[in-house]
């Protein structure tokens, strides 16, 4: 599963707690996430954040959200 939030001045909104939800729902069922992007407009801790476009994608990777299923494929 790959997130990401939209980098557009007008963007929505990009909830951390949903996308919170979203990594936990795919850790329960073992499959991959990551989280590729924040949103120009981002929603954090009760606080709207305007970010710079050429912010989102580092900002996403300090999140440190990313995780990496266990499963094997059989052929």
């Amino acid at each position: 599963m790959v997130l990401g939030g939209e980098s557009d001045k007008n963007g929505r909104i990009l909830d951390y707690d949903w996308v919170l939800n979203v990594r936990k729902q795919c850790i329960n069922k073992n499959v991959s996430f990551e989280f590729r992007q924040c949103s120009t407009n981002f929603y954090k801790d009760s606080k709207l954040y305007i970010l710079k476009v050429k912010d989102l994608t580092s900002q996403g990777r300090k999140a440190n959200l990313n995780f990496k299923s266990l499963l094997i494929k059989k052929i």
